[in-house]
């Protein structure tokens, strides 16, 4: 009897193990969790760990081997798009400038790398035509490189002017960016100023030194898509403690919300100073979000947070103030572009910072209408 009882639970187990494995190899299959930006820009390849800056996209390897060729991208045309040598998308430049060239860099986190084409294709096509002739007649023109990173914030923009776009001779560095500084410490890692979920490079196990608390069974569930599904809370739980970091950092509070504008604002006015010495002018664009458009559509109201939007148009109202002040501190061309779709009701955005491909074009004309203004632009071509 005994026997007969441990040979159906045994027959049980194994039934329920095969089982288990069959279900979970489908969901490997089935089952895809990335957001639809994370499956438009593989993690894998665009946020690719890089030193000083956190990540890139991958471009070449160590030994100078260009490995952008297997990477995924944007089906354009019927082909695809991928990362330069240097792991943005689009041309990279070359180490040496071209006699009479204008080279612009425009850096920010998602929103510069997407769109068919991105913002610094537009923004090319309309400088195009504005050239400068040396007197032995080359023409130099006006290059704009995309060095946008997938999630990136200020800070790693920041970084980047220092460590790779100083190499490459700019004369106008671009930030089109600050959503990402508002957002990310909002929803992931919460304390101002912080690369994209910083908390959880600092949470590695593989660093824990106390084996108490090596979460060894978590990480072999972990293995699992099908775990990761059920019980995806419980991993974020265990392997990041983003709600003891919310305690710590006072999540929501009036000092968090004007640490979070007075950083992003810092990084901006440092990012001027760093361009400036190294012989570049620097301007930056402080880009619209869903939550700041009065009137949305019904697509967009069908993902928009009530809450979270009271929490983003605060955080607009501070960055707009320490905008204000660093400006009339110091000859800074730090331009307010939060409010670009306020004149219209149509749907724009895809998600709370991302927009559909008819709306970017407004983008690169604000840009440069800003810039021209500003003196910052090369006079055009005399015809």
């Amino acid at each position: 009897m005994i026997e007969r009882l441990l040979g159906r639970t045994a027959l049980m187990l194994i039934a329920l193990t095969v089982g288990f494995c069959a279900v979970d190899q489908a969901s490997r299959i089935l089952l895809d969790s990335r957001t639809p930006i994370e499956q438009q820009f593989p993690v894998e390849d665009y946020r690719h760990p890089k030193p000083y800056v956190m990540f890139g996209g991958r471009g070449a390897d160590a030994g100078g081997a260009a490995t952008a060729p297997g990477i995924r991208g944007l089906e354009l045309g019927g082909e695809a798009d991928t990362l330069n040598r240097l792991g943005y998308r689009g041309r990279a430049p070359s180490p040496h400038k071209r006699p009479g060239a204008t080279r612009i860099f425009l850096l920010g986190g998602s929103t510069v790398i997407a769109g068919d084409p991105p913002i610094a294709v537009l923004l090319q096509e309309l400088l195009g035509s504005e050239q400068r002739r040396d007197p032995a007649g080359d023409s130099g023109g006006v290059e704009v490189f995309n060095f946008g990173v997938l999630s990136s914030v200020s800070g790693m923009d920041l970084a980047r002017v220092v460590y790779e776009v100083s190499s490459y001779a700019p004369d106008l560095v671009l930030f089109y960016n600050g959503g990402n500084d508002l957002l990310h410490p909002d929803t992931w890692d919460p304390r101002p100023g912080y690369p994209f979920n910083f908390v959880a490079f600092e949470h590695n196990p593989v660093l824990e030194r106390d084996q108490a608390r090596y979460p060894a069974l978590a990480l072999f569930a972990f293995g699992s898509p099908l775990l990761r599904s059920l019980f995806g809370g419980y991993f974020l739980d265990r392997f990041v403690p983003v709600a003891a970091e919310r305690g710590r950092a006072g999540w929501r509070t009036e000092p968090w919300r004007d640490a979070i504008a007075t950083t992003y604002v810092e990084h901006l006015v440092k990012a001027d100073a760093v361009a400036r010495g190294f012989g570049a002018r620097f301007a930056a664009f402080f880009q619209p979000l869903v939550h700041w458009k009065p009137e949305l559509s019904a697509e967009e109201r069908a993902f928009v947070d009530p809450e979270k939007r009271e929490v983003m148009r605060d955080l607009r109202r501070r960055v707009q103030r320490e905008m204000a002040a660093a400006a009339a501190a110091a000859p800074l061309t730090l331009v307010d572009l939060s409010d670009l779709y306020d004149d219209t009701d149509e749907w724009v955005f895809t998600d709370e910072i991302h927009t559909r491909q008819p709306a970017k074009p407004r983008v690169a004309r604000a840009i440069r209408d800003a810039l021209r203004d500003d003196g910052l632009l090369p006079e055009p071509a005399r015809r």
